[in-house]
C-alpha cells in the first residue's frame, strides 16, 4: 500500500534543473507511543496541515521528485512553507536522530 502523506523537503533550492532525488522528513497526525528527542510536534498554525503534527526526524528519506505533489487549496498549488522556528526544531530533531550536538 502506498499513502500519500505530507513531507518536510529538506534538500535546498535549484535555480535550473531539479535534481531527481529530494531529501524529505515525513509528518504524521498520529503522535508516536514514545515521544523520543527526534520527534517534534509541529507549533505554527497552518492551512494546509492538521492540528498538531508530528515530524518523525529519525525517518529521514530521499524520494524522486515525481512523486512529490504540490499542495492544492482552492484549485491553487500553495506556496506551503513552516515557520522558521519549526524548520529550526525540525533540523535539531534529525540532528539528533544522527547523534550529532544540537544548540
Amino acid at each position: 500500500m502506498v499513502k500519500r502523506r505530507r513531507v518536510v523537503l529538506l534538500s535546498e533550492r535549484f535555480r535550473h534543473d531539479p535534481p531527481s532525488t529530494l531529501l524529505v522528513v515525513p509528518l504524521s497526525t498520529t503522535a508516536p507511543t514514545d515521544v523520543e528527542p527526534y520527534h517534534y510536534q509541529l507549533t505554527g498554525h497552518y492551512d494546509f496541515l492538521a492540528l498538531g503534527s508530528w515530524a518523525k526526524g529519525n525517518m529521514v528519506t530521499n524520494v524522486a521528485l515525481a512523486r512529490l505533489y504540490p499542495i492544492f487549496k482552492h484549485g491553487r498549488a500553495l506556496n506551503a512553507r513552516l515557520t522558521d522556528a519549526d524548520l529550526e526544531e525540525v533540523r535539531r530533531a534529525i540532528a539528533r536522530a544522527l547523534g550529532l550536538k544540537t544548540a
